[in-house]
């Protein structure tokens, strides 16, 4: 690659280009679970999408909200906590608009 894209290393999921892809364990037996997000992506909007691919229930939501926080902080996304949260005009804690 050029100078300019040393250090920026795509992952594919579901044949798209994303900045990270996490493994995530939802329930102790069952497959698991592949989280994709762009670095500088909505966490709030991340994880309503995560839960729509894969039908899990919305109690799940907060849950995987601090695990994209936590997760993209220690692969070197910083940027992504430093976002509001409400995504504008979204109630993080009613999930309504």
């Amino acid at each position: 690659g050029t100078a300019g894209e040393m250090g920026v290393h795509k992952k594919y999921h579901l044949g798209q280009e994303w900045d990270f892809v996490f493994d995530v364990d939802i329930q102790e037996g069952a497959p698991v679970k592949k989280l994709a997000l762009n670095r500088g992506e909505n966490p709030y909007i991340v994880a309503d999408r995560f839960l729509e691919e894969e039908d899990l229930p919305r109690e799940y939501k907060e849950q995987i909200v601090q695990f994209i926080i936590s997760s993209t902080e220690n692969a070197g996304g910083a940027g992504l906590a430093d976002m509001p949260i409400t995504g504008g005009g979204f109630d993080p804690f009613t999930g309504g608009g």
